[in-house]
């Protein structure tokens, strides 16, 4: 069986597009959307289909991006069919990367398209070979049963559109097969060769995954996410179970007598529903639904951002955690020296001025914990407690270059909510001591040293 028949019988059998379905077959003029531009319009009268209409999508990425445009115009001119086209740039909003930008942007563009158009259905070209690549990819970021399940074939758009993706079955090679034997050329995204994560796995890992297999690896990781799908299909029909012993109003979620008897995944996967309306929509995470769970079970834990655990009516509860009140930021103290000096929270600095011998003994005496040392004669100016400033750098002792104090004290096990009320002690050049965690590599005690300043932090 051809690649033409094999789709038909696919969509047949899968449902995918109905008699009289109007569909939009997103096209980026590669060679994967191409084939599927063949391949539905060569399906048209055997599936009863109504119109369809090629989308075109510039992310105005390239400079060369608009002749991708005009290929997909006569290749819809080609096959008798409309072709709608748009062009716009894709700046990253809120964090995210230039691909995921480009995606969202794609995907208003379709939705706006299938609603102008009077469009049911939108079909794109993803194939099994991306199937693969997605699952992999997933996998190495330590997904869970939802990641697994890879792209699903199909998913509402937007209210009365349906995205469809009916070639999750069909490999790569075919598709360039198909377009190469119709006589007709395609683009290359350079970004598919480039050395981004999904071109290294498809280029290195893959292929080695291969070798070592005996086998192609990317139909058994179709399969996988084709069994991981239906097994969050079964789940699913079991949550709305789970759901009855969860009574969720305007402004809390209450477990009911007899939830702590469900299986920990039911009572996680009821949990993932109902909870993110108490806290903006945010969804939760699989680490935040375990915690939340173990929470609610009596569990001596703390819940998500955002969230609370109490008691209504005797019966646990998830409600919305009260805003914190704003804490002001800390009054620079200058310091002392030598002398103690009490900081914010009732934390002290005492600060001695010493030789290196005896600066060495008071180390070896009372530990180095939150005792450090530093040459007295490389500190510019008086010494001074305050809190980090967003940016701030500092090359802690031993290290190669500055690194931010954010992520200085990140990597100390400081709580995010405690970060902003660390001391740390400048001198008019900037930090040297996150105290009681870090000096800066210039104040390093040498051994032409002379004067010694022993700072102590006591919390």
């Amino acid at each position: 069986m051809d690649l033409p028949e094999r789709f038909v019988e696919h969509v047949r059998e899968r449902a995918l597009l109905p008699a009289g379905a109007r569909v939009l077959v997103a096209c980026s003029g590669g060679a994967d959307s191409t084939a599927l531009a063949l391949l539905v319009a060569g399906a048209r009268d055997a599936l009863a289909l109504g119109d369809v209409v090629l989308a075109h999508f510039d992310h105005a990425l390239r400079p060369d991006s608009a002749a991708d445009a005009e290929r997909v115009r006569a290749l819809a001119a080609t096959l008798g069919l409309r072709c709608v086209a748009a062009r716009a740039a894709c700046p990253p909003r809120d964090g995210a990367g230039p691909e995921d930008a480009a995606r969202r942007a794609r995907l208003a563009f379709l939705a706006r398209t299938a609603a102008e158009q009077r469009a049911t259905h939108v079909v794109t070209a993803h194939h099994l070979d991306d199937q693969a690549e997605t699952l992999l990819l997933r996998i190495l970021r330590g997904t869970g049963l939802r990641g697994l399940a890879g792209i699903p074939e199909r998913r509402r758009l937007v209210p009365g559109v349906e995205l469809v993706r009916p070639l999750l079955t069909e490999r790569r090679a075919a598709l360039r097969e198909l377009v190469a034997g119709r006589g007709l050329t395609w683009s290359e995204d350079p970004t598919n060769r480039a050395g981004n994560a999904r071109a290294r796995l498809r280029t290195q890992a893959l292929p080695v995954l291969a070798a070592a297999a005996g086998r192609d690896p990317a139909p058994l990781l179709a399969r996988l996410a084709e069994n991981a799908a239906d097994t969050r299909r079964v789940l699913a029909s079991r949550t709305s179970v789970a759901r009855a012993f969860l009574r969720r109003d305007a402004s809390s979620v209450v477990a009911l007598p007899g939830f702590e008897r469900l299986p920990r995944a039911l009572l996680a996967a009821a949990l993932q529903e109902v909870v993110p309306g108490l806290r903006g929509g945010r969804e939760l995470t699989r680490a935040e639904t375990r915690r939340l769970a173990a929470a609610l079970l009596g569990a001596d834990t703390t819940a998500p951002a955002g969230l609370a655990v109490t008691d209504r009516a005797g019966h646990p509860a998830v409600v919305a955690a009260e805003p914190r009140a704003a804490r002001e930021t800390p009054t620079p103290v200058p310091l002392a020296v030598p002398g103690t000096t009490s900081l914010w929270d009732g934390a002290r600095v005492c600060v001695t001025l010493a030789t290196a011998g005896d600066a060495l003994l008071q180390r070896l005496e009372r530990g180095r914990r939150t005792l450090e040392l530093a040459d007295a004669d490389t500190v510019r100016g008086g010494l001074v407690a305050r809190t980090r400033r967003p940016g701030e750098r500092m090359q802690v002792l031993g290290a190669s270059s500055p690194a931010r104090l954010g992520h200085l004290l990140q990597r100390r096990g400081v709580a995010r909510a405690a970060r902003d009320r660390v001391p740390v002690v400048c001198d008019d050049e900037g930090p040297v001591w996150v105290a009681g965690l870090a000096p800066a590599e210039r104040l390093r005690v040498r051994s032409e040293t002379r004067r010694v300043l022993v700072l102590e932090f006591v919390a």
